[in-house]
């Protein structure tokens, strides 16, 4: 910057903004007189590898969340993100040219970096997990850390209890999340830029996401040991290298009978080899299409308060799987495709297909109005319910590993055939 003297004299000099000037930005059009200034916008507006960055690292946010000023131009978002803000909050209110080249370095730094990260949250209530589980490069179950928690109570999400001493904490069953973790280079993504954008601002992000964790979910919901998977309201952490911001889903699932429970199910690296094995068989879309039903039910029977209710899931679940494509009596051949499905060494046909009979015959009467909560038979139906729950996990899970080798192997016509084949 010239220090001639007799320069100084000739030239108008632009007043800093200064604490005497109130809470208000300074005007813009001062701003753009300085003589840095004037260089950066120069520099910036003839160089489109910077101005696309400028873009991802300063505009990108506002485009999503759809906030501020629409007149404000990316460039001018930088100036006052990058520049005036960070020496306010510093309490640095006079804008020399130290600060100004200072500030300036700072923003070629972020600029530098053209990496978005993207964070998506999805708690599980009453499964708990201590150990980090991977489902694949981008995802895992894992605990919430603390500050995620933290971040996560204070944006109105996790329901956070607080102790005697009024200090909140989360419990346990609300710890472990579906966690999805994206780096992405914007550079490279440059003319699908605005298409992101409307992805996140229309929420169509989640959507995109919801298909992926119900894979996840349904392969919990598979484990023996797991009674029940609640699905939280999913949320998402969107950073650039120089703002950072948090969406949530607005579409809360936290069913009554749940809500106060007391228990949480551990799963461990143990289960590990069980989900990734049923998350990849669901991407398949003729294994969705045959069990997607199935498990549905399954899910929703966990949630119910009365056994009747759960049993009415679970035949439907049984029936979805093992029910005839062609019409005629339903209950006989349920029973019978359950019971050449299930038996084993262990486990009679006969038996299956009788329990599976009951089924139906007490299904037909907790519809019709009977059988729903009579003491006498309140005991009969909670085992009821119990034992079609653990066999229709069974049958699910084996339903999906037979799929992923024989798209054919729900046809239960050419399954009876080659058992009766096998007989002669």
């Amino acid at each position: 910057m010239p220090t001639d003297p007799e320069y100084l004299k000739r030239t108008t000099t632009h007043r800093s903004w200064r604490p005497g000037d109130g809470t208000a930005w300074p005007d813009w059009d001062d701003f753009r007189g300085l003589d840095t200034y004037a260089n950066v916008n120069e520099t910036f507006m003839s160089e489109a590898d910077l101005m696309l960055r400028v873009v991802i690292a300063y505009g990108l946010p506002y485009r999503i969340i759809r906030i501020g000023p629409d007149d404000l131009s990316d460039l001018e978002r930088l100036l006052q993100e990058g520049m005036l803000a960070p020496q306010i909050r510093k309490g640095q209110f006079v804008f020399d040219a130290r600060i100004f080249r200072e500030s300036l370095n700072d923003i070629l730094k972020s600029l530098s970096d053209t990496n978005v990260v993207i964070n998506m949250y999805t708690p599980l209530r009453y499964v708990h997990s201590e150990l980090d589980i991977p489902i694949n490069p981008n995802c895992s179950i894992r605990p919430l850390t603390d500050r995620e928690i933290g971040a996560a109570v204070g944006f109105g999400i996790l329901p956070a209890n607080r102790n005697d001493a009024d200090s909140a904490y989360l419990p346990i069953r609300f710890q472990t999340a579906i966690v999805w973790t994206l780096e992405i280079d914007f550079l490279s993504l440059i003319p699908r830029l605005e298409s992101f954008a409307d992805l996140i601002s229309g929420r169509g992000i989640f959507e995109k996401f919801n298909e992926l964790d119900g894979n996840i979910i349904a392969a919990i919901g598979l484990i023996p040991s797991v009674e029940a998977v609640d699905r939280g309201e999913k949320w998402l952490q969107f950073r650039t290298s120089a703002q950072q911001f948090r969406l949530r889903e607005g579409t809360p699932y936290a069913p009554a009978y749940f809500r106060a429970g007391p228990r949480s199910v551990d799963i461990t690296h143990s289960d590990q080899s069980q989900i990734r094995r049923v998350v990849r068989g669901l991407e398949k879309r003729h294994i969705r299409k045959a069990v997607l039903i199935a498990i549905d039910r399954l899910l929703s029977a966990a949630v119910r308060h009365y056994p009747a209710d759960s049993i009415v899931d679970l035949a439907i679940s049984a029936e979805s799987l093992f029910g005839p494509k062609q019409p005629g009596e339903a209950t006989h051949k349920i029973s019978l495709n359950a019971a050449l499905f299930l038996a084993d060494d262990k486990n009679k046909a006969s038996d299956l297909r009788k329990f599976f009979k009951n089924v139906y015959s007490v299904r037909s009467g907790i519809v019709h109005g009977g059988n729903r909560g009579e003491s006498t038979q309140y005991g009969k139906l909670i085992e009821m319910r119990q034992q079609l729950s653990t066999w229709m996990k069974r049958a699910i899970g084996e339903a999906i590993e037979e799929l992923i080798e024989n798209p054919e192997a729900l046809d239960w016509e050419q399954r009876l055939d080659r058992h009766i084949d096998s007989l002669a």
